[in-house]
C-alpha cells in the first residue's frame, strides 16, 4: 500500500467524458469536465482529499489479487457503500459546500445543491463503489465518526 499519495480533483476544459480518473503509483487525480462541478466545490473537496492523503488517513490500495482489504473505520466496521447527496445550505455548516461523513454502515458526501451536476454525481458514485469494492483506496480514521 502507498502510505502517502497525491489525491485531488482537477477541472479541465476539453475532457470528452464527464470524469476521468487518472491513477498511477502514488497518485489519484479525478479529471472533471468544466461545468460539471464548480471551482469552489473542487477547492473544498481537494481540501479534504489532500488532508487525508498527506496525514496518512487515506492511502492508495494497490493490493495484490486475492488480498483486497475492505474499507473500514477506526472501530473496524466495514464501509458497505458510498453515496453523494445534494442538500440545502441549512444541512451544512455555514460556508461549507461539501461535508463528508460516516452514516451507519456507509459514507456520505453531502454536497450543496447546484455545485455539481446530477450526471456527475451518478458517475462518481459508481466510481467510488468500484474503489470501495476493489480496495483501491484505504482509509484509517482515528474515530468511528471521522472525518
Amino acid at each position: 500500500m502507498v502510505a502517502s499519495f497525491d489525491h485531488r480533483v482537477e477541472i479541465v476544459d476539453d475532457l470528452p467524458v464527464l470524469i476521468q480518473p487518472f491513477e498511477s503509483y502514488g497518485e489519484l487525480v479525478w479529471l472533471v469536465r468544466r461545468d460539471e462541478m464548480t471551482d469552489r466545490l473542487c477547492e473544498q473537496v481537494n481540501h479534504y482529499l489532500t488532508f487525508w492523503a498527506h496525514s496518512g488517513l487515506s492511502a492508495q490500495g494497490w493490493y495484490d489479487t486475492g488480498s483486497v482489504t475492505q474499507l473500514t473505520d477506526a472501530a473496524g466496521s466495514a464501509i458497505e457503500w458510498i453515496r453523494i447527496e445534494f442538500v440545502g445550505a441549512d444541512k451544512l455548516p455555514a460556508g461549507t459546500l461539501a461535508e463528508p461523513r460516516r452514516e451507519g454502515d456507509g459514507f456520505v458526501w453531502r454536497i450543496l445543491r447546484g455545485e455539481m451536476t446530477e450526471d456527475l454525481r451518478k458517475i462518481v458514485e459508481t466510481l467510488l463503489a468500484r474503489y470501495l469494492q476493489t480496495g483501491a483506496l484505504h482509509q484509517e480514521w482515528g474515530e468511528p465518526d471521522a472525518p
